[in-house]
């Protein structure tokens, strides 16, 4: 018997759906939209969700990546249909590809999730923390939730409160490639990129580098995806199918916390694998390592010393951190990596904040005011080496002009991990939830992206 309920939201969320040949959690999420609107009319109730947790977790992969979906249902038997469908499409997608290394995770939330107190908890730690599965359990069981599978319920869990009113979001339009492609080489029209680049607004980025005409849109492994492009203006995205020489399988348009500084909470303990950000004081000159890395020590204000690194891929943010000087003092975002043997903490940096430049000065002995040499030491007196005049011992202080500036810098594009927001850009938020948005908004199939903005034309901008 159908147990009939007022119009509900349900969330439902995806990890740990990749695996070392293939797949990935966002393609597993579209191959289940696309299910979804076969068999029966979905109302969404936002845009899919794709939601990066702490870029530190050495377990996980560099964009550590889970997916949402919200949902407006009409009874509760259409909610344990969509979490069945949603438990086939997985077991089909790892476990019959023998991919059973991994730990797919599902779970599913009646109500609006974002709301709960005790889920937001869990994603705020989630971004720049380690979260264990006991606490995943215990909220779990406080918020009566649906789950199946092993570890990725902790990611899955921890994307429910996600993107959630007030939250800062950018979107990614992700094209998929055919499976019969997989593992092949992708087919991207390079010397296209520039052309779009430069007829498009500068809400989009980190799709390609046009100084040094290096894509960062497009991935490099064996996973489905063809291209995923970015942007806070999601009309303007659907330009990029002119770089595809591919047809893809489908598109999926996601909004998402990427590149919105999530992580960068302030952090008070040190320790491996968390994110956040550091204040403190300069307490030495730049340290050049091998393979061109800058290491240079902060005193935070509680007195304890850390080794922030500066890698040499940060381009500018290396470059910069080179001219950094004893007494500055800056801001670092980044994550701690496992300690040294010398059991100091080492925290690898994705932006420098710089707050106060220090005044940098040079002691020298004065010049001969008859000559203009500069002056040695005589016993108790200056002598002039040139003219042999002689003066009281004393010194003279020079200021040494220093280059820095208070600025804030990050590594260049195409390094930027997925929470990194650049400096230039500005983040939108949604005042509610949930929106109205129909199907062919997000989805479609083909050569052609999503309809998201009939009126925004692809020519010259």
């Amino acid at each position: 018997m159908t147990f009939y309920m007022k119009k509900t939201i349900i969330s439902i969320s995806f990890d740990d759906i990749d695996y070392p040949m293939g797949g990935c959690t966002t393609h597993l999420t579209g191959l289940f939209l696309i299910e979804l609107m076969k068999r029966k009319r979905i109302e969404l109730a936002d845009y899919p969700g794709l939601v990066r947790l702490n870029p530190a977790i050495p377990w996980k992969t560099r964009g550590n990546a889970a997916t949402l979906v919200r949902l407006v249902v009409n009874s509760y038997d259409d909610s344990e249909d969509i979490f069945e469908i949603a438990k086939s499409l997985v077991t089909q997608y790892c476990y019959e590809r023998k991919e059973t290394q991994k730990g797919p995770g599902i779970v599913m939330v009646v109500g609006k999730a974002w709301e709960d107190p005790h889920l937001r908890i869990v994603y705020r730690r989630a971004v720049h923390d380690v979260v264990t599965k006991d606490l995943i359990e215990k909220v779990l069981d406080k918020v009566k939730a649906k789950k199946w599978g092993n570890r990725g319920v902790i990611g899955a869990t921890a994307a429910l409160a996600a993107l959630a009113p007030g939250d800062p979001y950018t979107f990614e339009l992700i094209a998929y490639r055919k499976p019969e492609l997989w593992g092949t080489k992708r087919c991207l029209y390079f010397d296209a990129f520039w052309r779009v680049e430069a007829k498009l607004p500068p809400c989009v980025f980190n799709n390609y580098d046009i100084l040094k005409r290096k894509v960062s849109a497009a991935p490099q492994g064996p996973d489905p995806i063809l291209a995923g492009f970015r942007g806070t203006c999601p009309g303007y995205l659907k330009c990029y199918k002119e770089v595809l020489c591919e047809e893809p399988h489908f598109w999926l348009l996601y909004r998402t916390n990427q590149h919105t500084d999530q992580y960068n909470i302030p952090t008070f303990s040190f320790r491996p694998y968390k994110s956040g950000s550091i204040k403190g004081t300069v307490i030495s000159d730049p340290l050049i390592l091998q393979g061109s890395h800058v290491l240079v020590r902060l005193m935070d204000k509680r007195g304890r010393k850390v080794n922030v690194l500066f890698f040499r891929e940060t381009g500018p943010l290396k470059e910069t951190a080179m001219h950094l000087r004893s007494g500055d003092e800056i801001e670092v975002v980044g994550s701690f990596r496992p300690f040294s043997s010398s059991k100091e903490p080492v925290f690898a940096a994705d932006k420098l904040h710089i707050m106060f430049v220090s005044r940098t000065s040079l002691i020298k002995n004065p010049r001969c005011p008859r000559c203009g040499a500069r002056m040695e030491s005589d016993g108790k007196m200056l002598r002039c080496p040139r003219c042999g005049f002689k003066l009281p011992k004393h010194k003279i202080v020079m200021d040494i002009p220093r280059t820095l500036k208070p600025v804030t810098i990050t590594a260049e594009e195409g390094q930027w991990r997925h929470l990194l927001m650049p400096t230039f850009l500005y983040t939108p938020r949604l005042i509610k939830l949930p929106i109205k948005i129909n199907n062919n908004q997000i989805v479609s199939l083909g050569f052609n992206p999503p309809v998201i903005d009939p009126s925004i034309s692809c020519g010259e901008h």
